[in-house]
Order: structure tokens, then C-alpha cells, then sequence
């Protein structure tokens, strides 16, 4: 149900709600405006679909760790997709070169911050490039075999101060596809750091 707005002329979206689309294809969408005998007008301008998490993330923790899961991203995605099963809980079926996820998240304590990736890799998948960009800073690694796609592998990325309080955005674009599939990814993990280290 949409509230009424404050002006006909408004240009913020208004959210209605999140709605899964489980495959590619079509769908219908119908409106359904009711009575409006006793208003002066109606007007929608358009419906818009955007990518969203299955759940926001976390925030910030006592100790200043932020853990970013993956069923917390966004993906901008044809196939990559979050696995909700015990044993993945991670995203998956990265077949495609141009899939990519991004985390948008609150820090609330400022500093410097450990950057690490848990991710799994199956035999004969590995040798991808892969950037994580956190905010203006990039970071990049070649993909590893891990054993398989759910055997979890952390990683240190570096190190890197997000000297704001408010909004930051953390994103994984692959740079090359070695094979048939990227990785698996379950988690990132920014971790707080003395200045001095």
C-alpha cells in the first residue's frame, strides 16, 4: 500500500518493498489504484527494480570489527547468487566474468582496518584477478585453489583507513575469469588496527 505523497510534483522514489524474481524473464506488474473519486489525481511516473541484499549488514561490533556475509551484498548479477545452505551461506555460481557484488555498510568508530576475504575455490577454477574496492582504495589477488568452492580459504588484503563516520561501499569485480568459475565468496572481514601497524 503506498502512502499518500506530499506533492504530485515529488521526485524522491517512494519503497514499496523488495519482491524476489527467482529466474530471468518476464513478469507482469499491476497496479491497482482503487477509488479515486475523492482525490484530485494519481499519477505514477514509473516502477523501478534495483538489485537488493537478502538482509542489510550488521553493524558495527564492540570491538570495531565489521563482518560483511554475503547474503548482506547486493549483486549486479545474471548468474552469481547467495546460497542459503548451512554448508555454503555464501555467494555462488560465479560462471560470469561481468557479475560483480557490492556491500554498503556504516561505520561508526573510524580507523585503520585489517582487510581480509574468505572465499573457496575448486580445483582447475583458479587463477582469476580479482579487485575488492573499499571505498577509494583498491585491492587485488589472484584467485587459489582452496580444495573446492566451500573449503574456506582468509586472506589478508592489506590494510586501509576509513576516516569518515556514515556510508561506505565495499565492492569484489572481477578484472579476468581463469575458467569456468571465479570463486566462491562467504565473508569479508575488516578488522581495526593500531595507526602505527
Amino acid at each position: 500500500n503506498a502512502p499518500r505523497t506530499t506533492a504530485l510534483m515529488a521526485k524522491d522514489p517512494m519503497i514499496l518493498g523488495t519482491a524476489y524474481l527467482p529466474e530471468a524473464g518476464e513478469y507482469n506488474v499491476t497496479m491497482l489504484t482503487g477509488d479515486q473519486s475523492n482525490v484530485p489525481a494519481f499519477q505514477v511516473k514509473g516502477i523501478h527494480f534495483r538489485p537488493a541484499p537478502e538482509r542489510e549488514p550488521l553493524g558495527q561490533s564492540i570491538d570495531g570489527s565489521i563482518v560483511l556475509e554475503a547474503k548482506t551484498a547486493t549483486t549486479y548479477a545474471t548468474k552469481m547468487r547467495y546460497a542459503p545452505q548451512p554448508e555454503k551461506n555464501c555467494h555462488g555460481f560465479w560462471i560470469e566474468a561481468d557479475d560483480w557484488a557490492e556491500w554498503i555498510f556504516d561505520v561508526t568508530s573510524p580507523g585503520k582496518f585489517q582487510v581480509s576475504l574468505v572465499y573457496g575455490c575448486g580445483n582447475g577454477n583458479e587463477g582469476s584477478e580479482v579487485a575488492v574496492y573499499l571505498n577509494d582504495q583498491e585491492f587485488t589477488f589472484t584467485v587459489e585453489d582452496t580444495g573446492g568452492f566451500q573449503d574456506w580459504k582468509e586472506i589478508n588484503l592489506g590494510k586501509v583507513a576509513m576516516d569518515f563516520i556514515g556510508e561506505n561501499k565495499l565492492a569484489i569485480i572481477p578484472k579476468t575469469k581463469a575458467a569456468k568459475a571465479v570463486m566462491d565468496i562467504q565473508k569479508i572481514v575488516l578488522k581495526p588496527v593500531s595507526e602505527e601497524s
